[in-house]
């Protein structure tokens, strides 16, 4: 069961984002997933976590909670290009594999959680769900601070772009 101050969080998240109240329960699905896997630090599969997190919070078909290796394949990383809406282009999508599994090896997951996810959003690996995924990672990595906004650095959204 997830608090009402979780079920809040998410509905935020998914309006701040364009999407409905229909996607709330995917979005919880995916905190649950990263509340659960995420700890201990599992340095090896962070990338795969990542995937999962994003096929939950944007509901992709045939995505489980018990989701393997074998099954993250079917939707991946983007093969598009993104232009964000202050004319910035996101990163080639060729590279985008690279980049993750260097971001994931690091260690700034674990030392320095918002220039993690400023780097992730850069990337912009996902064709959707980028901001849900980042916001909850985010708040798993700062689970004191439970329900945090992604970065308050001035301007961070130029920095992600």
């Amino acid at each position: 069961m997830h608090t009402s101050d979780e079920q809040a969080w998410a509905a935020r998240e998914c309006e701040r984002q364009g999407e409905g109240p229909e996607m709330i329960p995917h979005f919880l699905a995916a905190w649950t997933y990263a509340r659960s896997q995420f700890f201990p630090y599992n340095k090896e599969d962070l990338d795969l976590q990542i995937r999962v997190v994003n096929e939950l919070v944007c509901d992709r078909p045939g995505t489980t909670h018990r989701i393997t290796k074998r099954c993250i394949g079917t939707q991946g990383y983007r093969r598009t290009p993104v232009i964000f809406a202050n004319g910035n282009e996101g990163t080639n999508w060729m590279a985008i594999r690279r980049l993750m599994e260097q971001l994931a090896d690091s260690d700034l997951f674990w030392t320095d959680t918002e220039a993690f996810v400023i780097e992730f959003l850069r990337i912009h690996p996902f064709e959707d769900g980028n901001g849900r995924t980042a916001s909850i990672l985010l708040n798993r990595r700062t689970a004191k601070d439970l329900f945090v906004d992604l970065p308050q650095i001035e301007g961070w959204i130029n920095e992600a772009s």
